[in-house]
């Protein structure tokens, strides 16, 4: 299976609520596939699915259950700049690191960061940054669970750095 960004309309969003399920795979039948434009796109393909009123959504039964590892990107193609930045990426990690939690103008609205750094299976070390809600569940998680291992994963991540800032140290 592959995965394809679909577009759905709200009036045919109802339609198709009881099937459409975040995680859940599913079979289409009469759609369109347009050009996908944008800044970011969920995956690599120049293509998304477009429904129409006379799409059929079915539950595909004969689905894997499980998350499929070749989705996670490398944790060394992304920091040698191989991937593409206009494509979100699925990232799989042990926190071994938390940054503060920073109080950010972002867009004019008050916004929380987090720093958290993932390690992958080769020792890899990543950096992600974490906002708003999301930075705050994971903190208060991290903090009750400090004991044991922590599994990140994260889905349609974004691939850039937030202004790093570069300092320069005097030598006496």
């Amino acid at each position: 299976g592959t995965r394809i960004h679909a577009q759905v309309e709200e009036d045919l969003m109802k339609k198709h609520l009881t099937v459409l399920k975040e995680g859940e795979a599913v079979s289409i039948n009469t759609f369109q596939l347009k050009d996908y434009l944008g800044e970011f796109r969920t995956n690599p393909y120049p293509y998304k699915i477009t429904f129409f009123r006379t799409t059929k959504v079915k539950a595909a039964d004969d689905f894997l259950e499980y998350y499929p590892e070749k989705y996670f990107s490398d944790f060394e193609n992304i920091l040698s700049g191989k991937l593409d930045k206009n494509v979100l990426v699925d990232v799989i990690g042990q926190i071994v690191n938390i940054g503060p939690m920073e109080q950010i103008k972002t867009k004019g609205k008050d916004n929380s960061k987090l720093d958290i750094i993932l390690r992958d299976t080769m020792n890899v070390h990543l950096t992600c940054t974490l906002w708003s809600d999301f930075a705050k569940k994971v903190m208060d998680y991290t903090k009750e669970n400090n004991t044991t291992i922590v599994i990140c994963v994260i889905k349609f991540a974004c691939i850039k750095e937030y202004k790093v800032k570069v300092e320069q140290r005097k030598k006496k």
